[in-house]
């Protein structure tokens, strides 16, 4: 499992660059917690209830066998409970909200949406 952006493919790492740099612009310092992958790291994730999926975007994606997605969080959370995420935007940290308006004006699709809220995952959306 990996933090470097260069795990990212071609076309997500600036999008990833941009959503680090526009919360930066916005007064919340990012910390990557996850960008790439392997197989059975995805499968310790599911062991452990950490995803939901065998088939998450962090793994190698085609055609570039990189990763189409990364996790954040916001550096002043990782010391609360829960990172300070509390099931939905309007009761959790206000930086959390901050950061998924980012990422989806970035036009990506964020992990809040997700049947188990997943607020700092960030996944390429192809078009």
């Amino acid at each position: 499992m990996g933090k470097d952006l260069d795990e990212l493919t071609s076309y997500m790492k600036p999008l990833a660059e941009e959503l680090i740099t526009k919360a930066r612009e916005a007064g919340i310092e990012l910390v990557v917690v996850d960008t790439g992958r392997t197989l059975d790291e995805q499968y310790e994730k599911l062991h452990l209830g950490l995803s939901s999926t065998t088939n998450s975007k962090h793994l190698p994606q085609s055609p570039e066998f990189k990763s189409e997605a990364i996790d954040v969080a916001p550096k002043v959370c990782l010391s609360m409970k829960h990172w300070g995420w509390f099931g939905k935007i309007t009761t959790s940290h206000e930086y959390w909200g901050k950061i998924i308006e980012i990422g989806e004006d970035l036009g990506l699709h964020s992990g809040v949406h997700f049947p188990i809220s997943d607020p700092g995952h960030f996944q390429y959306v192809h078009r």
